[in-house]
C-alpha cells in the first residue's frame, strides 16, 4: 500500500485519533471506535478495493519533482498528494482528509512503539496563549488567531536505547580536619584511595530521529512518561503529521552513549560520601545487552518567522512540557522604556512641585 485513510465504518467519513479519549472519532457523525475496530475495518476495505496506490505521473512531471519528494494519490479523492521523503503521514490539502503513507511505516521503517496524544490541539493553543502572557517582549502577532492555526500536532520518530552497564570509578578522597590549640592552628589531611562499581539497567533513553527536529527543542520537553508507550498502529496517527527517521541508530548512538555514561558517573561519584574532597582518577563503562526501539513520540509545533529568521515553539504532546524560543519585538521594549520614562518624569514633577510648595 501507498496511502490509507480511516474511513467511519458508519457513515464513510474520515476518522481522526482523538486526545482526549484516545480513541477513533468521526467528526461528522460523532461515532468512536477503537484502535482495534478500525485496524480491522482498514484491514478488510483494503483486501476489498485497490485504492491505496503510490501515484503514477508523467516523466516530465516526475523530473520536476524534487528527489526528495514522493507522490501519492488520496485514496478519499484522487487528488494527488506530495510529501517529502521524512513524511508518513499528513493531510489532502483538497478534501483535507487525513492520509497516512504507509510505504513510510513498512519494513525497517516500522516503528514498533507509540506515545498517542494526550492533549488535543484546544489544550494545546490554551498553554500557547498561558505562557505567552509571561511573555512580555514577544510580538503581538505571535498569539493571533493567524498563528495558533499553524500549530501543528507531529509525531517525532525517536530511537528508545535500553542497555544494561557496568560501570566503574577511581578517585583519590581527602578528610581534612582544622582546629586550634593554642596560639597554634592544625589541618589534618587523611587520603584515601576510593572504588566505586555498579551495574545499571535503563530503558527508553531517547534521541530524537529526525533532522527536521531540533534537538535541543526536544531535549527540553523531555521526559515522556514511557508508563503509556503502546504498540505501534497507524490508527494513532490519523489527524496528525508524522515523520519517519532519518537518522540511523549508528548516527545517534554516540549520543546516546553520552547521555548514559553521564547518568553513570554521576550514580557513581554521588555514591562517594563524607569526604572534604573527591577527585575522579579514572571512569570505565562496558555495555552489555544493548537494544533499540523505533517509536513516534507526540509534539505540538509552532514556528514562527521574525525579521526573516524561524523561531521554534514547542509542546510535549503527552506532559504539556513547554519549549520557546522566540525573538523579542524591539516595539514593545521601547515601549516599555517610553512608559517608564513618562512615570518617572511624572513622578519627579509631582514631587518638586511638592517642595516648590513648601
Amino acid at each position: 500500500m501507498g496511502a490509507a485513510v480511516y474511513k467511519c465504518p458508519n457513515c464513510g467519513a474520515h476518522v481522526t485519533f482523538d486526545a482526549a479519549s484516545q480513541m477513533g472519532k468521526c467528526d461528522y457523525c460523532l461515532s468512536t471506535f477503537s484502535i482495534e475496530e478500525l485496524e480491522n475495518y482498514l484491514k478488510k476495505e483494503s483486501n476489498n478495493r485497490d485504492e491505496y496506490k503510490e501515484e503514477r505521473i508523467s516523466d516530465d512531471l516526475r523530473d520536476e519533482i524534487n528527489k526528495n519528494t514522493k507522490v501519492y494519490s488520496c485514496p478519499r479523492c484522487g487528488a494527488q498528494v506530495i510529501a517529502d521523503k521524512s513524511t508518513s503521514a499528513t493531510f489532502c490539502c483538497y478534501c483535507h482528509g487525513p492520509v497516512i503513507l504507509t510505504d513510510k511505516l513498512s519494513g525497517d521503517f516500522k516503528p514498533s512503539k507509540v506515545i498517542p496524544f494526550k492533549i488535543d490541539r484546544r489544550k494545546a493553543e490554551e498553554i500557547l496563549l498561558s505562557w505567552s502572557k509571561k511573555k512580555w517582549f514577544i510580538p503581538k502577532e505571535f498569539t493571533s488567531a493567524k498563528q495558533l492555526e499553524k500549530i501543528t500536532g507531529i509525531y517525532i520518530p525517536y530511537w528508545l536505547f535500553d542497555c544494561d552497564v557496568n560501570g566503574s570509578m577511581y578517585a583519590t578522597a581527602k578528610k581534612i580536619r582544622t582546629w586550634r590549640q593554642g596560639d597554634y592552628e592544625y589541618t589534618k589531611t587523611d587520603i584515601y584511595e576510593v572504588y566505586r562499581e555498579a551495574k545499571l539497567k535503563f530503558n527508553n533513553v531517547p534521541q530524537n530521529a529526525s533532522t527536521k527536529a531540533d534537538d535541543n527543542a526536544m531535549r527540553a520537553i523531555e521526559p515522556f512518561n514511557y508508563n503509556e508507550i503502546k504498540d505501534f498502529s497507524m490508527a494513532y496517527l490519523p489527524g496528525f503529521l508524522a515523520d519517519k527517521y532519518d537518522k540511523n541508530k549508528e548516527d545517534v548512538l554516540p549520543e546516546l552513549k553520552k547521555t548514559v555514561n553521564g547518568s553513570v558517573n554521576s550514580v557513581l561519584r554521588n555514591s562517594i560520601n563524607g569526604y572534604s574532597i573527591v577527585s575522579e582518577r579514572s571512569f570505565n563503562n562496558e555495555y552489555e545487552d544493548s537494544s533499540f526501539k523505533y517509536a513516534l513520540l507526540p509534539v505540538w509545533m509552532l514556528t514562527y518567522q521574525f525579521n526573516n529568521k524561524n523561531y521554534i515553539f514547542a509542546i510535549n504532546g503527552q506532559t504539556g512540557e513547554v519549549y520557546g524560543a522566540l525573538p523579542v519585538s524591539k516595539g514593545r521594549v521601547a515601549m516599555l522604556f517610553i512608559s517608564v520614562f513618562l512615570i518617572t518624569l511624572i513622578v519627579a514633577f509631582i514631587g518638586g512641585a511638592l517642595i516648590w510648595k513648601r
